[in-house]
Order: structure tokens, then C-alpha cells, then sequence
């Protein structure tokens, strides 16, 4: 009977079969990656498709509502005015020791002003008009400065009801 394998063909066909098993499993592995990564890729585009159709009826549904309330805000301002004038007293002071201290030469200078300084050289700078004080002309001392300015005048704000 001639159906025993000599022992180079057992070897030879061993390492047929190993081989033979070996590319089956590594084209089974690759067959298996290849249909995840074509499932994966149609996965994510189905995702980003019914996202998209989500953030666009979201943003639609957004954009609906923000003009409603920019309307009723409109209506609200129209009828409910928020800014609210208010007449001020108001008064002009006229001095020529003011004015004649402002304009000195040389008055301009940085930190405190000095009165008696500024009112000592412009004393003859309006020359034989008379209208320029002399230091001892001015009355008051200047250090006595003008009364405070009154203080502002703070007005609430107007909240519009909200109906209940």
C-alpha cells in the first residue's frame, strides 16, 4: 500500500497546512476590520447627519424666539421709556479774579495752585482797565474755596411689570 507519507512529505505538509491556517486567520482578521471601519464610517455619518437636522431645527426654534423677544422688548421700551430727562438748575458764574487767575502767565502748574501767586502777577496785566483784583481787593481769602457743587440727582431705574 503506498498511502504512508515518508516523513519529508509529513513535514512538508504540516507546514502547508500551518501556512494555510495562518493566512485564513490573518484575512478573517482583516476582513473583520475592514466591515467595523465601513460600520464605524456609515455610524458616524448617520451621527453627524441627525445632529446637523437637530442643531438646524434647534437654531431655527432659537431664532423664532429671539425675535419674539426682541419684539416684545420693543413694544415694552416703546411704551415703558427707560431714559428719563430731568431738568437741572443751572447757573453761570461770571468773576474777573477767576478769569484773571485762570489766565496768569505761568499759573499752570501741577498740585495746589497758590491764589496769592497767581493774583499778584496778573495784577497789572489788564493795565489802567481797573478790572483785574488785587489780592487785597478780593474780599475773601482764597483759600475759601466756592460752595460745593449740589450732588447729583440719582433717578431709579424703571422696571417694567411683569403682570402678577
Amino acid at each position: 500500500m503506498s498511502g504512508l507519507l515518508t516523513p519529508a512529505e509529513r513535514d512538508r505538509a504540516r507546514t502547508l497546512s500551518t501556512l494555510l491556517t495562518g493566512v485564513v486567520a490573518a484575512g478573517s482578521v482583516a476582513a473583520v476590520g475592514a466591515v467595523s471601519a465601513v460600520a464605524a464610517e456609515q455610524t458616524r455619518r448617520d451621527r453627524e447627519a441627525r445632529e446637523a437636522r437637530a442643531h438646524e431645527r434647534t437654531a431655527a426654534v432659537l431664532e423664532a424666539a429671539t425675535h419674539a423677544r426682541y419684539g416684545a422688548l420693543l413694544a415694552d421700551a416703546a411704551t415703558h421709556p427707560q431714559v428719563v430727562l430731568v431738568p437741572r438748575p443751572t447757573r453761570t458764574v461770571v468773576d474777573p479774579g477767576v478769569v484773571v487767575r485762570a489766565s496768569a502767565p505761568g499759573s499752570a502748574a501741577p498740585g495746589p495752585a497758590s491764589a496769592s501767586a497767581g493774583a499778584g502777577r496778573s495784577s497789572g496785566s489788564f493795565g489802567s482797565t481797573g478790572s483785574a483784583r488785587s489780592s487785597s481787593a478780593a474780599g475773601p481769602s482764597a483759600s475759601s474755596a466756592a460752595p460745593p457743587a449740589p450732588a447729583p440727582v440719582v433717578v431709579a431705574p424703571v422696571v417694567p411689570s411683569t403682570g402678577s
